[in-house]
């Protein structure tokens, strides 16, 4: 078993760093299939989970929201073009050794221990700027709706799915390829982090609103309906709660940096 979620790429990263990311891809992917040649038995039991990103692959899709594994992909960034072409190069890996695959298109993940430095992140960036009694910046509208998963549950659903690979596998299932979205399927506005926030700190907020050629990447509706295995979903972390994990741990490492937060 493989779970393959390499990458520190975000939307608005160059294409020519996206670039480098994939090709990594490649080389382990191509390492892998050496490694397997001639071990049909080996490769029969093996199996794969590679993380995407369905914000990315589904940002211009000429569907209309909310968006499932079957629905046609669109880009608006290098970065939903890069995703794409990693899922076929592991797709490609697949059919060539006979591995299992399971492509996991992530809606927007969130969670304590998220990195700033990213430049991504809503949940992290509001309560940090808060935490820190800065402004929060904002450059898309607040009536923008995304799908926002607790990485707990990511991880929770991610560990399902692929024990469903492996107990269908063993009933003799067949080799697949599967994609699958994973996300919590509850519409939220910006305007609803942000409330979300204001409950946890029990303060109003700061918020300075932006312009930025980033925002023509951010369409203005982001959400989704997985149809496979859609019963792993389970029950989401409600937002209130996870943005109360995130303020805790945030609080927490701002003591260990020194750092005074309001």
């Amino acid at each position: 078993l493989i779970v393959w979620c390499a990458g520190a790429g975000v939307v608005s990263t160059p294409a020519e760093a996206l670039a480098h990311e994939t090709a990594l891809g490649r080389r382990v992917a191509e390492r892998l299939a050496a490694l397997l040649s001639g071990e049909s038995s080996l490769a029969a039991s093996g199996a794969v989970f590679i993380a995407s990103s369905a914000g990315g692959i589904y940002s211009a899709s000429p569907a209309s929201p909310p968006y499932h594994e079957w629905s046609p992909t669109g880009c608006l960034a290098a970065y939903g073009r890069e995703k794409l072409e990693q899922e076929a190069l592991w797709e490609a890996f697949a059919r060539a050794t006979g591995v299992d695959l399971l492509i996991g298109r992530f809606s927007n993940l969130y969670g304590p221990g998220q990195r700033l430095s990213k430049r991504q992140g809503l949940v992290s960036a509001v309560g940090h700027a808060a935490l820190t009694r800065q402004p929060v910046s904002l450059y898309v509208p607040l009536d923008t709706i995304r799908d926002y998963l607790f990485a707990v549950d990511a991880g929770r659903m991610t560990a399902d799915a692929m024990a469903r690979l492996e107990a269908e596998r063993a009933a003799g299932a067949g080799h697949r390829v599967i994609v699958k979205i994973f996300a919590s399927e509850v519409e939220t506005t910006v305007a609803s982090v942000l409330g979300a926030w204001r409950q946890s700190l029990r303060r109003p907020l700061r918020v300075a609103l932006a312009s930025s050629p980033a925002a023509a990447l951010q369409p203005r509706v982001l959400s989704f309906r997985s149809r496979v295995w859609p019963d792993l979903r389970g029950r989401p972390t409600q937002l209130p709660l996870g943005v109360e994990a995130v303020r805790q741990y945030q609080l927490g490492r701002m003591m260990v940096d020194g750092i005074v937060a309001a």
